[in-house]
């Protein structure tokens, strides 16, 4: 728990950036929510009689919504990003303010290969995982938050059909990810030069 709290205190500087990230997320999939809506909408009116304003609305108003959609998928990807780049920074900051004072001792005890792999991949893969968390995981939350209750007042039935593979994934997953794992492994081994080349 105490790494956790250490983790968390790098996410304070760049809250706002956050908290607008995760309003871009809300706003783009309402905008992505509402192109169904109105082509379905559009549909239906049409069936009742097709004029040249329908023509003309319709299209223009799905168009308008892709577009908020789009600039506010982009807003997101941007932001979080950008943020889990600066909390990158500012760990490889930390993590070289803390080299600097150590003894001479802790390099003889410690391999400076395993310190640069720190320093650089480690740091490297929290940066991939915090900007990505964050989005999917937001992403998730406000899809299951928005969509549930709508598919649930269309239809219960087709709701809970939708819903029985989820546990089937969730259990396949591990597994799935181990394989692609195995074979990116033996992907870089295929493709690294042999020893005496």
């Amino acid at each position: 728990m105490e790494q956790l709290r250490k983790f968390a205190r790098y996410f304070g500087p760049y809250k706002w950036y956050l908290a607008a990230g995760i309003l871009s997320i809300l706003i783009s999939l309402l905008f992505g929510l509402l192109v169904p809506y109105l082509v379905g909408k559009a549909i239906d009116d049409f069936a009742a009689g097709v004029t040249w304003e329908k023509a003309v609305y319709y299209p223009l108003v799905i168009l308008g919504a892709s577009l908020m959609s789009g600039i506010f998928l982009f807003l997101q990807r941007r932001l979080l990003i950008n943020t889990s780049r600066h909390i990158e920074f500012d760990m490889r900051n930390d993590f070289y303010a803390a080299l600097v004072h150590q003894p001479l001792e802790f390099f003889h005890n410690n391999r400076i290969g395993d310190l640069m792999a720190r320093a650089t991949n480690d740091l490297a893969a929290i940066r991939q995982i915090v900007g990505p968390m964050i989005l999917y995981s937001f992403q998730a939350i406000f899809a299951l938050a928005i969509v549930l209750p709508i598919l649930l007042n269309i239809s219960v039935k087709l709701t809970l059909l939708l819903l029985i593979p989820m546990p089937l994934v969730q259990i396949k997953m591990p597994s799935s990810a181990r394989w692609f794992a195995t074979h990116a492994q033996l992907a870089d081994l295929a493709g690294a030069p042999s020893a005496g080349g």
